[in-house]
């Protein structure tokens, strides 16, 4: 977890919290799908440039089985931050100012700055819109850096904050990723000796929110071939799910 405080740049990196989910809320459908691709011989990623360039398409290439939840603006792969209850409200409840990489939800998408794909590496800058309200966040910019290492995705998440309200610590979704959910095991290591070959933990996920150990800094959803897609966070120990 960070705090997000105020300074003339506050900046906070990816190195906060991992949460993988598969979600059911009704909420708005995104606009039409417009993808930018990076693909190698083993994996082919994509990014929807109309949804602040968050991560909407990930497969083997053999395969072209997407794993993504992209059914709406708050799922995909990207970048969510939490800070001070500021009034708003979602599904019925009080909600907190809450920046969003790919829009809101009632199916604004965020404003993509700046793009490219040179093949090698996708570069985005974005301007999130709150989840709860659908406004525009101008004080806060999301950068993310994409490149394909073999069988790997590396991404890099960067968020500039430059408001003047003082947020406390809170726990982030860095990343917020979501599955497809013929994905429901969720695997991962929770004991006190990691990187032993330890048995995992293997648990089926209930509808509401949970929260567990990754000693390993790591979590993965599988389907029944034993096939998914894992997350791995340096620094992280804990998850919501």
């Amino acid at each position: 977890m960070q705090s997000i405080r105020h300074s003339n740049r506050s900046r906070a990196w990816a190195w906060c919290l991992l949460f993988i989910t598969v979600a059911s809320l009704s909420v708005a459908a995104p606009p039409p799908k417009d993808l930018s691709f990076l693909e190698n011989p083993w994996i082919k990623l994509g990014v929807r440039t109309n949804a602040g360039a968050c991560i909407a398409y990930f497969s083997f290439r053999s395969l072209d089985q997407n794993v993504i939840n992209d059914y709406d603006l708050g799922r995909f792969i990207q970048q969510s931050y939490y800070g001070r209850p500021d009034g708003s409200t979602w599904a019925g409840k009080p909600w907190k100012w809450n920046p969003v990489q790919g829009g809101s939800h009632d199916g604004k998408p965020s404003t993509l700055v700046t793009f490219s794909n040179n093949g090698k590496t996708i570069y985005a800058k974005t301007i999130p819109r709150h989840w709860a309200t659908g406004a525009d966040t101008p004080n806060v910019a999301m950068e993310e850096w994409i490149m394909l290492q073999d069988k790997l995705v590396r991404i890099h998440y960067k968020m500039t904050y430059t408001g003047t309200v003082d947020h406390p610590p809170e726990q982030q979704e860095l990343p917020a990723v979501f599955l497809n959910p013929s994905c429901n095991t969720l695997a991962y290591y929770k004991g006190s000796t990691p990187w032993e070959g330890l048995p995992l933990a293997r648990r089926h996920p209930l509808p509401t929110n949970e929260h567990d150990a990754i000693t390993e800094n790591w979590a993965a959803y599988l389907n029944q071939l034993n096939w998914g897609m894992g997350v791995y966070v340096p620094g992280v120990t804990n998850m919501t799910f």
